[in-house]
């Protein structure tokens, strides 16, 4: 008998999105003390815009906040925003949060650059759910134990199988028995079962299968029998 094949449950994917900034430091703004400026753009979907009434952008060099600003919704699910006076540096980290009308931040995402005299850089920033939604946890069947009267049988013969298996979570769990080589099963659809052999002998031995399945998830168990002639 082989083992049990556990058929993975479906898992809600993670919202993401993705924050442009381009960073764009102007050989003039040296008459300034070195300090450049950040042009910022922020696209977020439809149905992730729908949800967002804020956006900010925090520029900050190891524990120092260097610029801090709100950004402006210019379309629906699109944000951006000038910031200026950030020194010609390396190593900055820009950080990216949107808010809910309650200011919850809902997404948060940041990344590093450096900010250089006379360089455009184009930075993306991956933001993830600051609170993802917990994922549904899936009771899956378990068998308990698989008999059957025998692994060989002759053709037009019977072997009887039985199947005990229960829910963790207490439902109700529903059977179904197939094979590869035409035989059939009286019933078909109950843990204890009869198998008829096929009428002449397979090219191979017959794989027998039993699917116990509740409301969520499945699990599979086969058996080979190996067919002969009468």
């Amino acid at each position: 008998m082989n083992g049990a094949v556990q058929r993975p449950a479906r898992k809600r994917p993670l919202l993401w999105l993705l924050a442009a900034l381009v960073l764009s430091c102007d050989p003039f703004s040296q008459e300034n003390g070195g300090n450049g400026a950040v042009s910022v753009a922020v696209n977020l979907s439809a149905l992730q815009a729908s949800d967002v009434t804020r956006a900010s952008l925090t520029v900050s060099s190891g524990a120092s906040v260097v610029a801090w600003a709100d950004l402006g919704e210019s379309l629906p699910g699109q944000w951006s925003g000038l910031m200026v006076g950030i020194p010609s540096g390396t190593n900055y980290t820009f950080t990216v949060e949107l808010f809910d009308s309650n200011n919850v931040a809902l997404y948060s995402g940041s990344a590093a650059t450096s900010v250089l005299i006379g360089q455009t850089v184009t930075l993306s920033i991956l933001a993830e759910p600051v609170s993802p939604p917990p994922q549904p946890v899936v009771s899956m069947p378990v068998i308990d134990l698989l008999t059957a009267s025998g692994i060989s049988a002759v053709e037009g013969s019977q072997i009887t199988l039985s199947v005990q298996a229960h829910d963790p979570s207490g439902g109700t769990l529903s059977y179904s028995w197939t094979d590869s080589c035409g035989g059939g099963f009286t019933p078909p659809d109950t843990p204890t079962t009869i198998w008829t052999a096929p009428p002449g002998v397979p090219a191979s031995p017959c794989d027998l299968v039993l699917q116990v399945e509740n409301s969520a998830a499945s699990v599979t168990v086969d058996l080979l029998v190996q067919v002969t002639a009468s």
